[in-house]
């Protein structure tokens, strides 16, 4: 019998401290999003002071660039209309955050919320799983209680029958009989065993049917969501704006109506002659108050670097009317300003940048090259190159295309036609 073994690995593990991934979290945010983060931390931390802005930067700034004027000439508040609902979880979050809940209970609701299964069901299993990590007891069941409590009435139940009991109790139509048969005896309701149930249940064949019928008319899948068709179009916020004053482009983060946030010199002052339980409290919230601010200041650094990296590489874009972009990848920015990729692409994920020609995503810039150059540049080409010779077919607009050195397939070029929305050669209006 061989003894035990032992055996020496070396491996690399990171740890992630919370203030580093506060940090992360803060480059990922919009400037919508940003705002909302910055008023909760405002409500939590007594440490933290807030300044609403005035908006006098944003309109001296605006009295530079025509273009970015609007009705009210401030920077637009933020507003219902401003949020997207186009998913149900988002929906369900909104309603949260209107419910004023604690923290700690509303960070556990959002973990129920993001573990609903399609049918917006809450698998039993999640349940227990909060029970095993040693959270006051209450606090799992109020956190399924709040979800419950919210639109589509039946969201989060454990069971078809929990969903089905939470829309009779929500609609006022409960009665024993119906709580009965949707407590203990739906399988036999769906073979429509009306008989042998109003014997058991000691009631009409009837009323059983009339019950029947009622539960029909609910929602087995109260968690499949589907945008409203008349929703309203949502506003978009840039998170900066790209300035073109005498030919020379600059980058200004919309931090216009976020709040100024400052350490409270009240609280700072009672921290050090409150009692010892007091001055600990206060001084772990300063510490957070403080790694805010400091994160805060970080994100707004590497977020202009990276704009401002973006903007120098497309500048022909914002400088002409008619200019194109050129290629560039998330990698090669992140190579150029010495970050890694990652760390691109969470400071423009799902942002958006202002200039005079419009409003663009910040993906909108970034294109694997075709041939040594941009899809977005191929195409201006294309439409030039039609309206000079508006006959020209997909493998006559290829070869042009090589003569000028843009060496495409024919399909990408039939390709890039389509997305162009412009008819095959057959089909367009001789001169």
């Amino acid at each position: 019998m061989e003894g035990p073994q032992f055996r020496q690995e070396l491996s690399q593990r990171l740890k992630l401290c919370p203030q580093l991934m506060q940090n992360i979290a803060l480059l990922q945010m919009n400037v919508q999003d940003l705002r909302e983060f910055l008023e909760r931390a405002v409500e939590e931390n007594p440490m933290l002071e807030q300044q609403e802005p005035s908006g006098d930067a944003f309109r001296e700034l605006s009295a530079r660039n025509e273009w970015m004027r609007t009705s009210s000439d401030a920077p637009p508040e933020p507003g219902a209309e401003d949020r997207e609902l186009t998913s149900r979880e988002s929906f369900l979050r909104d309603q949260l955050e209107r419910r004023k809940l604690p923290p700690k209970l509303l960070s556990l609701c959002t973990y129920l919320i993001e573990r609903l299964d399609e049918d917006g069901f809450l698998p039993p299993e999640e349940l227990e799983h909060l029970h095993h990590l040693g959270l006051p007891a209450p606090m799992p069941e109020e956190a399924l209680a709040a979800v419950q409590a919210l639109e589509p009435a039946g969201i989060a139940a454990r069971s078809l029958s929990e969903c089905l009991l939470i829309q009779l109790r929500r609609s006022g139509q409960e009665t024993p009989l119906l709580t009965e048969l949707v407590s203990h005896h739906l399988e036999p309701l769906a073979r429509q065993q009306y008989s042998p149930l109003a014997h058991l249940l000691h009631c009409s064949k009837a009323e059983v049917e009339d019950a029947a019928a009622q539960i029909a008319r609910l929602d087995p899948h109260p968690g499949r969501w589907d945008a409203p068709a008349s929703e309203p179009v949502q506003y978009i916020q840039p998170d900066a704006y790209v300035l073109d004053e005498n030919g020379a482009l600059s980058v200004v983060l919309n931090d216009f109506y976020l709040p100024h946030l400052t350490l409270s010199s009240q609280y700072e002052e009672m921290m050090h002659s409150a009692d010892a339980e007091t001055a600990s409290y206060l001084r772990r919230a300063c510490k957070q108050a403080q790694e805010l601010l400091s994160g805060l200041s970080r994100r707004g650094k590497t977020l202009h670097r990276c704009l401002e990296a973006v903007v120098s590489t497309q500048a022909p874009f914002f400088l002409l009317p008619d200019g194109v972009l050129s290629p560039m990848t998330r990698r090669t920015l992140a190579e150029s300003l010495g970050l890694n990729p990652s760390t691109i692409t969470r400071a423009l994920k799902g942002k958006y940048l202002q200039c005079r020609r419009g409003i663009y995503p910040l993906s909108a810039f970034f294109s694997q090259p075709v041939g040594g150059s941009s899809p977005q540049e191929i195409h201006t080409r294309m439409v030039q190159l039609l309206q000079q010779e508006p006959m020209l077919n997909d493998r006559l607009l290829r070869e042009r295309l090589a003569q000028e050195g843009y060496q495409l397939a024919q399909r990408t070029v039939s390709k890039y036609r389509r997305q162009l929305a412009l008819p095959a050669a057959s089909k367009r209006p001789k001169k």
